[in-house]
């Protein structure tokens, strides 16, 4: 599916651990966690995505007041 998303002009993310196996070069970007320890690597990305995902909601929270805001006016 990377290989495929790459040849066709999409971002790739990958999330790895351990060695990194072969999303570790394949994803365009990677957040590679070199620790031998599943829970440590899982806690890690989860911290990331959590991160992300509380990002992007500030960012259409924004959008949508501002676009609310245009539209009262």
């Amino acid at each position: 599916a990377v290989d495929w998303a790459n040849r066709n002009g999409l971002t790739t993310v990958g999330f790895t651990g351990f060695s990194g196996g072969k999303l570790k070069t394949l994803a365009q970007h990677n957040l590679h966690v070199a620790v031998a320890d599943m829970g440590i690597v899982e806690s890690l990305h989860q911290v990331v995505f959590h991160w992300l995902i509380d990002d992007l909601y500030r960012r259409f929270s924004a959008k949508a007041a501002t676009l609310n805001g245009s539209r009262a006016h």
